[in-house]
């Protein structure tokens, strides 16, 4: 018997779901039992779905453990207008409970979880079966700020509005460019400047050794990121490279070991200089030349 609260007349339940059969089961007011459903979607592209009930939940052939981290949902809110709406979730985790290499606790201090789509929803089931009757959408955003604890992490799900908080205006007078690298104003191809690597001897959490030739601090700024062995999916950003050896800003989770696989992809520090070494000045948009306003008459 599938867990949770059983209940006939629910008016929180929201109708954000077009199945006719399941609003024309609900409107029977059925007695119901709801699980919990939540999902997360790393930027690293991994997925993990979670079931706060305690057998597993299988929807649109999707299978939600219910072998995972306990999840309560703190909060969430919903708002007229541009006011961004925001999710709170407490999740947790025991150190078997991991996302990739890691136990979830750890990933999220790691920063596996930065940025990850979170997505909420409810699963209904009559009573006595295993199969929901249908799905509610709850919730969908961006993970923001969080809080690790021991076993426990605090989490701020904010909607899609939050990607609205942009400064008002954009154009400024600066030396810098204000583009940013690889978007679809800069225009540079992060496929074609992407370099795989493979670390050697002597390479460190801090310090992953290559034999990659490649000009100096031509990563400087951009990100190494693990794609093989124990540090898969781990990103870093690279402090400077030289002679294949790339020094980083914080530490790789795992120990590197020889043979393991990386890629790298540069940086911008947004000068001019740096945009011709992509071949790129043409769309270079700061005003470096422009006096600064002691200068000004």
């Amino acid at each position: 018997m599938p867990g949770g609260a059983a209940g006939g007349d629910d008016g929180a339940i929201s109708m954000k779901n077009s199945d006719p059969a399941f609003k024309t089961w609900l409107d029977s007011n059925p007695p119901m039992v709801r699980h919990g459903l939540t999902e997360f979607h790393t930027a690293a592209g991994q997925s993990y779905f979670y079931t706060d009930g305690d057998v597993d939940t299988v929807w649109n052939g999707q299978v939600y453990t219910a072998d995972g981290p306990l999840i309560e949902r703190d909060s969430i809110t919903r708002k007229l207008g541009i006011e961004v709406a925001e999710a709170r979730l407490t999740i947790w985790a025991r150190p078997a409970d991991q996302v990739g290499y890691l136990s979830f606790v750890r990933a999220v201090k790691s920063g596996l979880l930065d940025d990850a789509l979170v997505i909420i929803r409810d699963a209904l089931f009559a009573i006595g079966e295993y199969a929901p009757r249908g799905t509610v959408h709850l919730f969908e955003g961006k993970a923001g700020e969080m809080e690790a604890g021991r076993f426990s992490v605090d989490m701020q799900v904010l909607s899609y509005l939050h990607q609205l908080n942009t400064r008002i205006p954009r154009g400024r007078f600066q030396p810098q460019c204000l583009r940013t690298l690889y978007d679809h104003g800069c225009g540079v191809d992060r496929a074609a400047w992407t370099r795989s690597l493979v670390a050697v001897a002597g390479s460190t959490r801090l310090s992953v050794r290559s034999t990659l030739d490649a000009p100096d601090n031509q990563f400087a700024s951009g990100t190494l990121t693990g794609a093989s062995g124990t540090n898969t999916g781990a990103a870093r950003t690279v402090r400077s490279s030289a002679s294949g050896v790339f020094e980083l800003m914080t530490a790789m989770p795992a120990d590197v070991s020889p043979g393991e696989v990386f890629t790298a992809c540069p940086g911008c520090n947004r000068s001019m200089e740096r945009c011709r070494s992509f071949n790129n000045s043409a769309r270079f948009r700061g005003t470096p030349f422009v006096p600064q306003p002691e200068a000004t008459v």
